[in-house]
């Protein structure tokens, strides 16, 4: 039976030809549904995805403060204080490593005396890049221990230094710094909640900066500043060090929040949930996991009614197609050969309307980044094979059963 494709794959093209109407309103239809859902599907799987890239992003923490008085929460903050990573790495055998790191903004002027402002500058920890596993182009993860040193991305080291070795250069923050490029990492993706592009080693700043982060100073404590870290053990689970966490407040926290009447709440929250937690005091912008999953149930409805239209035309042409089908009963064809036939050409126009909508994707690429975030959206059709694999898949589908309920309308053959 399969012997006989070709020549309904052939007898789809004359159908077409005879209905070039019929034809275009059912692939701009399907095509136009398939696209609008692969959009949206796609938008969602990149909202979903936020810091999944890091291997060990299931057991990456931030730690933040709530603040609290007389019973009432007056603030939530994303940052924490540094001096909490040692102490927890002191107190918590669960927790493996620590790392915090401080946004920054200014201006970095090369050795030609070209400048830019840059917004996404953080100063971290030496622990930061091998935590996180950064992909290092040039350096080590090393790159961070000595003072006057920072790490660039690899879209950094260039728009400064060009197609030159960046390794050795200097960048200068205003009159007073002057840092040495000791590493050049691969541009981080647009799905990662906390964005940056030039690291700083922490070590570059004075003795009050140290200070701040070695005081076990109950006031110290009370001084939320830096996005804080901590790495557990694949065995370990949150709840473990959540549950001592009284205890930790109590011997460096509890004595100032004595005096202030006041009382400071630790909370984690895992790597990839931070991009959908509520908005905390000094965060970055978030997504809404609640509109994602309506985005998703729209997405589904806009297909639905691309794929009942082209149920709807499709009956509509059958009944200028019964005499035609009746003839192929005449000559010979089983009913099996007739649902070939009926399902060979639903699915060409699928696959048409598939190619149409991938061209209409990368028509409204661009314009849907601008539009959507600032062009934060990274969208990539070539490398996403799930959205249009799950609109041909339900089509496909769809399909089947439109061809089995247009066989029941063919008439016997007299």
């Amino acid at each position: 039976m399969l012997r006989f494709i070709p020549n309904y794959i052939l007898a789809f093209f004359r159908q077409a030809s005879r209905n070039k109407v019929f034809t275009i309103l059912n692939l701009l239809g399907l095509s136009v549904g398939m696209a609008a859902f692969m959009l949206l599907l796609q938008f969602v799987v990149y909202e979903n995805s936020f810091d999944e890239f890091h291997p060990d992003s299931d057991n990456i923490y931030r730690v933040r403060y709530d603040g609290y008085q007389n019973g009432q929460r007056m603030f939530a903050c994303a940052a924490a204080v540094p001096a909490v990573g040692p102490a927890m790495k002191n107190n918590f055998p669960e927790v493996l490593e620590y790392s915090w790191a401080f946004p920054l903004s200014g201006v970095l002027t090369n050795d030609q005396d070209v400048s830019y402002r840059e917004h996404k500058i953080q100063i971290a920890t030496p622990s930061f890049l091998s935590m996180f596993s950064w992909e290092m182009l040039a350096g080590d993860t090393s790159a961070l221990s000595k003072p006057y040193t920072v790490v660039v991305t690899e879209s950094t080291a260039r728009k400064y230094y060009g197609d030159e070795e960046p390794i050795g250069k200097t960048l200068r923050f205003g009159d007073e710094y002057e840092f040495e490029i000791r590493g050049v990492t691969l541009d981080l993706p647009e799905n990662v909640h906390h964005r940056m592009h030039i690291l700083v080693s922490w070590n570059t700043f004075g003795p009050g900066m140290h200070e701040r982060i070695v005081s076990k100073d109950s006031e110290n404590f009370w001084r939320p500043f830096a996005y804080h870290f901590i790495l557990l053990g694949e065995q370990n689970t949150i709840g473990e060090v959540e549950g001592v966490f009284p205890e930790f407040y109590e011997k460096y926290m509890a004595e100032f929040g004595n005096f202030l009447q006041a009382k400071f709440t630790l909370i984690l929250t895992p790597l990839p949930d931070l991009h959908f937690t509520p908005n905390y005091s000094y965060d970055w912008p978030k997504g809404n996991r609640t509109y994602s999953y309506l985005l998703i149930v729209a997405g589904l409805f806009i297909l639905l009614i691309a794929l009942l239209n082209f149920r709807n035309l499709l009956s509509a042409s059958m009944a200028a197609r019964t005499r035609s089908l009746g003839v192929f009963k005449i000559n010979g064809a089983s009913r099996n050969q007739l649902y070939l036939l009926l399902m060979t050409e639903s699915l060409m126009i699928m696959l048409v309307s598939v190619a149409l909508a991938w061209f209409f994707l990368s028509g409204v690429e661009s314009y849907f980044k601008n539009w959507l975030d600032g062009g934060s959206f990274e969208f990539r059709i070539s490398d996403r094979q799930f959205p249009p694999s799950c609109a041909c898949n339900f089509s496909i589908i769809y399909h089947s059963l439109s061809a089995f309920c247009d066989l029941q309308n063919i008439p016997p053959a007299h």
